[in-house]
């Protein structure tokens, strides 16, 4: 098919594009948060979907009215669902939790991102150009796996801190209502971010095999600096 022709071209054109779509989603994030918990905004109508959240209930409040099973033979340790968050007038201890929460894994999720399209754009532009075992090629592929690794690592620091932020103000100002006890242990509240906000965390590993092959591409590049010298 033509379209593999000049595959590293349009590979190029493909993350060009993308980069420019991250920047687009990014400052439109950046004013969608910005008007979202602007103090002058009072709107009620104004929500987003902050994470998941697990909480740990106490026992006792489900049982089995079967004549072959025990009434206590299931329990209920927790319920999970999805957090949707208003952002209208008097919610301003919750919005400034959530503030603390997503504000770092945007800038995070669109700065590494942003990179490592980068980085590939560049890549793919000196492999059509003709220039492959070079050490701008080798600066590119080692930077792409530390790219790799580092925002993995990064997400695993932001998913600690979101859990701990909000995790910690709704354990403090949580209820559930309609009977069910929230559990008083420790832990009793976790809270996740949205997928689209963590990588996945087979990010690490791709970043550690590309590491690897970073010095395969090195010995070659070092082979064929010594096949030019001898010619």
């Amino acid at each position: 098919m033509k379209i593999f022709t000049n595959l590293p071209g349009n590979l190029r054109a493909v993350f060009a594009f993308l980069r420019g779509v991250i920047v687009i989603l990014g400052f439109g994030w950046l004013l969608n948060l910005i008007f979202s918990f602007s103090p002058f905004n009072y709107s009620t109508h104004v929500s987003m979907t902050a994470g998941d959240v697990t909480l740990q209930v106490d026992q006792g409040l489900i049982a089995l009215k079967s004549g072959t099973a025990n009434h206590d033979a299931l329990t209920l340790t927790s319920l999970r669902g999805t957090l949707l968050a208003q952002m209208g007038e008097g919610n301003e201890g919750l919005v400034a939790a959530l503030h603390r929460t997503v504000m770092p894994a945007i800038f995070v999720m669109v700065v590494f991102s942003y990179m490592l399209v980068t980085s590939l754009r560049n890549l793919c532009a000196n492999i059509e150009a003709g220039e492959i075992f070079t050490k701008d090629n080798l600066r590119l592929i080692r930077g792409i796996g530390f790219t790799l690794v580092s925002y993995s690592l990064a997400n695993i620091v932001i998913g600690f801190w979101s859990s701990a932020v909000m995790g910690n103000y709704l354990a403090e100002n949580a209820i559930l209502k309609d009977g069910l006890g929230l559990s008083k242990t420790a832990g009793s509240v976790h809270f996740d971010l949205p997928q689209y906000f963590i990588s996945n965390p087979g990010g690490l590993l791709v970043g550690c095999l590309v590491l690897m092959l970073t010095e395969a591409f090195r010995q070659g590049l070092a082979l064929k600096t010594e096949n030019d010298l001898t010619v």
